[in-house]
């Protein structure tokens, strides 16, 4: 039997979680890599064990989940250039987009950002067909400009976006959000200029489209 994550608990074990890993990984290609599987259980484990023990304090005295501190966790996964990030990206956020605590979601909505505007299209397209076996294919946005992203955060549980964008945005809400960053780094230390600019013209319009 495949155990979605919105029957997770500080219970799951990793055979569970490994079992749905590679059952969304199924969709979009034959199985996930040895380091996507590692670094999604890891990652998804911790956050379960965490997001349960915040909710529920009597299970640090039971001893059913580790110390945990009342702060979001930050974590990094660094992939090389050609291994899967994108993918490891789309389960995660699947993952986040679906974990619940009794009958409520653990996050109101999952934000993935990009540093160039260009990647928006490539990773929706990858990260649909995880959601559509889900039934959520309707659930995420790709907002086009300042107006549209600000209904996104209003109506949408998934939504990618570049940094600049969202920064220009976001205005502290007190809804739960978890959000996925794909970073590119070249390894000469030199990125596109082109994008670069492009992005930072975008941030400008939405600061003046807010001002107006």
């Amino acid at each position: 039997e495949v155990v979605g994550p919105e029957r997770w608990s500080i219970d799951t074990d990793e055979v569970t979680l490994r079992r749905y890993i590679t059952w969304m990984f199924s969709h979009s290609v034959d199985a996930p890599h040895p380091h996507q599987l590692e670094a999604l259980c890891k990652l998804t484990r911790h956050v379960v064990l965490s997001a349960h023990a915040q909710h529920d304090p009597s299970a640090l005295a039971r001893g059913a989940a580790p110390a945990v501190t009342g702060a979001p966790d930050n974590y990094l996964v660094q992939h090389s250039a050609g291994s899967g990030k994108t993918l490891t990206i789309c389960a995660l956020t699947c993952i986040l987009s679906k974990l619940r605590y009794q009958e409520a979601h653990l996050y109101d909505r999952v934000i993935v950002l990009l540093d160039r505007r260009a990647l928006g299209w490539q990773l929706t397209r990858v990260l649909l067909n995880f959601l559509r076996p889900l039934g959520m294919d309707e659930e995420v946005a790709l907002p086009a400009d300042a107006g549209e992203l600000r209904e996104a955060l209003e109506t949408r549980r998934v939504i990618v976006t570049t940094m600049q964008k969202f920064a220009a945005m976001f205005t502290g809400d007190r809804k739960k959000a978890a959000a996925a960053s794909e970073v590119s780094v070249e390894s000469d230390g030199d990125s596109s200029s082109d994008e670069e600019e492009e992005d930072e013209e975008e941030a400008e319009d939405e600061e003046e489209e807010e001002d107006e």
